[in-house]
């Protein structure tokens, strides 16, 4: 969306969250490696004349590695998208168009939004 409502890039640099995507990244490649290698190479391998040239596959294990890599690209978008999109806060006053918001009595009299877990306190 553009405009107002359009959502900006949200990413903090600190080392903690860094190095746990970076984890999370290197996970994902060693599962990708290996289901391609232990499994798709091993499980589907054509010897005689390959359907894609430079995969050693047959017309089956071709297809499962080609939407294997798309569902894996597709986790990777959604990965990066959690990471830099805002995850949102609660404005400091109710919308207007809210109708009996509940408040905090110990958060300062913070409202709170419904269905929302905002302290250990008010629960």
């Amino acid at each position: 969306p553009s405009g107002p409502h359009r959502r900006a890039m949200w990413f903090i640099l600190e080392w903690r969250g860094i190095a746990l995507i970076s984890f999370t990244w290197v996970l994902l490649a060693f599962a990708d490696a290996a289901v391609t290698y232990y499994v798709l190479l091993t499980w589907f391998a054509e010897t005689p004349g390959a359907w894609v040239s430079s995969l050693p596959l047959s017309y089956v294990g071709s297809v499962i590695f080609l939407v294997y890599q798309v569902l894996f690209l597709l986790t990777l978008a959604s990965h990066v998208a959690s990471v830099f999109t805002d995850p949102g806060t609660i404005t400091e006053d109710p919308p207007a168009n809210f109708e009996n918001p509940r408040f905090c009595q110990i958060c300062q009299g913070r409202w709170k939004p419904p269905r929302a877990h905002h302290c250990k306190t008010c629960k």
